[in-house]
């Protein structure tokens, strides 16, 4: 997991980060995945002469990503196949010439095949395996996942937060193991610290913010684990990366959750 955190702020509104707070969390499928999308956006590749894509890598890796792949069968019906369970089924899709030419009118398109034989993809799946996707970029490409292993901060990022990576811990009889951190627990330390102040006429809960992030860094006190310059790290002209690749720490080690 890497974290971006706020540094040198001090506020008493709780719509404000504070010093410490964890901003952004990114976990590794986050990281995976968003730089296969940045990797096969269809604008970095080109058409054929119908102005459909034709590139077999883009398609391998955008039916990847998809729940839904339609291959025209007629003129007004397609195939589709759900890419999670594999059930096809025959649809009538009325107006499919004036749908086709909407998607294909859109320079980021991701149309595929020839003309009256077109193949597209609609909706993203519900859960996708980084994994996975990644098993499909390394076969049609020549990235590797390896080299797609942390967040591209910005420089102005670095200079108003400081980017941190840490991992989670499998006790086993071996010793303790860096293990990744899964998607809800990344999540979560990116959440508001929050109260229940009551209940509606609904019997729901009234639910009372009262700061901006729930879960800090207190990077100050961690200068020699984190290999930090608390002045360099609060300073407005210099950028700051506390990413290291060498015992990286556990999340429980710095990773502190506030006090209702």
């Amino acid at each position: 997991m890497e974290v971006l955190i706020k540094t040198s702020a001090v506020s008493s509104d709780v719509s404000s980060y504070q010093d410490g707070d964890i901003v952004d969390a990114f976990s590794l499928s986050r990281i995976r995945l968003t730089a296969a999308g940045r990797l096969f956006d269809p604008k970095r590749y080109g058409f054929d002469s119908s102005g459909l894509r034709f590139d077999n890598s883009l398609q391998a890796v955008v039916e990847a990503f998809s729940k839904y792949k339609f291959e025209r069968v007629a003129v007004d019906s397609v195939q589709r196949t759900n890419l999670v369970d594999n059930t096809i089924e025959i649809l009538d899709f009325a107006n499919l010439d004036e749908y086709l030419k909407r998607r294909t009118d859109n320079l980021a398109h991701a149309v595929f095949g020839t003309t009256g034989n077109e193949v597209f993809y609609t909706k993203t799946k519900e859960t996708l395996s980084h994994q996975n996707v990644w098993d499909v970029v390394e076969n049609v490409s020549d990235y590797n996942r390896a080299d797609f292993s942390t967040w591209d901060f910005s420089e102005l990022e670095k200079v108003y937060f400081l980017p941190l990576n840490m991992t989670g811990k499998e006790i086993t009889e071996a010793g303790t193991l860096d293990v990744e951190l899964s998607d809800p627990t990344v999540d979560e330390r990116r959440s508001p610290l929050t109260e229940i102040v009551g209940v509606d006429d609904d019997g729901e809960n009234i639910v009372s913010q009262i700061a901006k992030r729930k879960y800090r860094v207190p990077y100050w006190d961690l200068t020699e684990s984190l290999k930090l310059d608390v002045e360099n790290v609060r300073s407005t002209t210099r950028f700051t990366d506390g990413r290291i690749f060498d015992d990286v720490p556990h999340i429980d080690a710095i990773c502190f959750e506030k006090d209702v």
